[in-house]
């Protein structure tokens, strides 16, 4: 059950994101939104980046990592947990870093995620461990 709760996360965190660097993007200060590496990815790339964001955020280890790539686009990812706290309501919550790679172009990102118990795994940039 838990996987599958990731998965939302995958779906509802990371989606939004994933689409919009995926779409044209229209404001010249957004730009640079056109060359990130999701912009690349096919349906397959999305679907390795979003299982293996799944596995590093059900893995027991603090420091869990786990790299991606698809051989058909030669695209990639590496997803790390950089540590796990519980916030002052006993939440508990990771910090990732996302690593993507297509056409020679590179792109991070990093987050704070912690599990809900009705929505699973949820972006939180604002929680601070307690």
């Amino acid at each position: 059950m838990l996987v599958r709760k990731s998965r939302w996360l995958t779906w509802a965190g990371l989606a939004g994101f994933l689409i919009m660097a995926g779409a044209p993007v229209y404001a010249g200060n957004l730009e640079f939104l056109n060359k990130s590496p999701v912009s690349y990815f096919n349906d397959e790339d999305i679907r390795l980046l979003k299982e293996t964001v799944a596995q590093v955020l059900d893995d027991k280890d603090a420091y869990a990592k786990k790299s991606w790539s698809n051989p058909a686009t030669g695209n990639s990812g590496r997803v790390e947990s950089r540590g796990v706290f519980k916030t002052a309501a006993g939440v508990t919550c990771k910090r990732v870093r996302v690593m993507n790679y297509a056409k020679a172009v590179e792109g991070q990102s990093s987050y704070i995620v912690c599990q809900d118990s009705e929505k699973g795994w949820a972006i939180d940039q604002t929680a601070k461990p307690g």
